[in-house]
């Protein structure tokens, strides 16, 4: 039994502030913008056609949310920032910013890349886990910000600046999601998106779920059109999770709560103060004290 500790949803870097977590346990997913909105492509007809027949871009007006019908209740009614290493722009308006809605836990699937270098954050190692029948368990965590209905009620959608000096040193980092791999699939395996037909061939169970994650191509559209083989040794792969064991949690559970104090689980699973939980390897005992954490 192999897992790990994955950071999504809303940050200081992607985003700029922080999904609300409410004091009875329930809480709101907020993901992070869309980096496709970081370029400026030149496209041709063919090319747009293309991405719109297979690329779901979800506004953030149109996502659900877990305690109010629409997310878009909880973010600023000015901008969002994102950023990446070497630019930071300002998305206005929020309601027709571009949400990376990843894993998508209606699905069960989530996307990402082997861990090569600088690029991905998935370990190869849980490849050979994979391959050998472990059970592998990943945890998804992210950056809350401890709040009310009551807040939400009383001061409605402000501005980015006022949520920001509102939400300063007053987030805490919580599991919130849970998928039991069922399957991984690796799309260098096929030659790469271009060949996305022969995937859901072999796949045909998991065929949206495989169209779903077609979006990684958008982090550079331009070179993965033209089949660029050194972008598509990035190692995409895609993840899908048990139907019966896999989605978002009934409560969340609290790792480091307000002012950096380290819960009990938090200790268990050896994190720090200073620790962001970007990703994180667990061993069998953590992932069993999480289990049991989990209603």
């Amino acid at each position: 039994m192999k897992g790990m500790l994955v950071r999504i949803g809303l940050e200081s870097t992607n985003g700029g502030i922080y999904s609300p977590a409410f004091k009875d346990g329930n809480y709101e997913y907020i993901p992070i913008p869309d980096e496709i909105q970081l370029y400026n492509f030149n496209l041709n007809k063919k090319q747009i056609n293309l991405i719109e027949q297979n690329i779901a871009l979800p506004y953030y007006s149109k996502l659900p949310g877990l305690t109010r019908d629409y997310i878009i209740d909880f973010l600023p009614k000015d901008k969002l920032k994102l950023s990446n290493k070497n630019k930071t722009i300002y998305l206005s308006p929020v309601e027709k910013t571009i949400a990376h809605y990843d894993p998508h836990f209606a699905l069960k699937t989530f996307g990402d890349y082997w861990k090569v270098r600088e690029k991905g954050r998935i370990p190869k190692k849980f490849k050979n886990y994979y391959l050998n029948g472990e059970d592998i368990h990943i945890f998804f965590v992210g950056t809350f910000w401890d709040t009310t209905y009551e807040w939400y009620e009383q001061n409605g959608r402000l501005s980015f600046s006022e949520m920001i000096r509102i939400q300063k040193n007053k987030t805490k980092i919580c599991i919130f999601g849970y998928f039991l791999v069922e399957k991984i699939i690796e799309i260098n395996e096929f030659g790469g998106w271009e060949n996305l037909e022969k995937v859901i061939d072999v796949y045909p169970e998991y065929h949206d779920a495989i169209i779903y994650n077609f979006h990684h191509i958008r982090y550079d559209i331009q070179r993965i059109l033209n089949f660029d083989r050194e972008y598509l040794e990035k190692d995409t792969i895609i993840i899908i999770g048990d139907k019966k064991c896999s989605g978002l949690l009934n409560r969340y559970i609290t790792l480091k709560d307000v002012g950096n104090k380290v819960t009990e689980i938090g200790k268990i699973c050896n994190i720090s103060e200073r620790d962001a939980v970007r990703f994180k390897s667990l061993n069998e005992k953590q992932i069993e004290a999480i289990l049991n954490e989990i209603e």
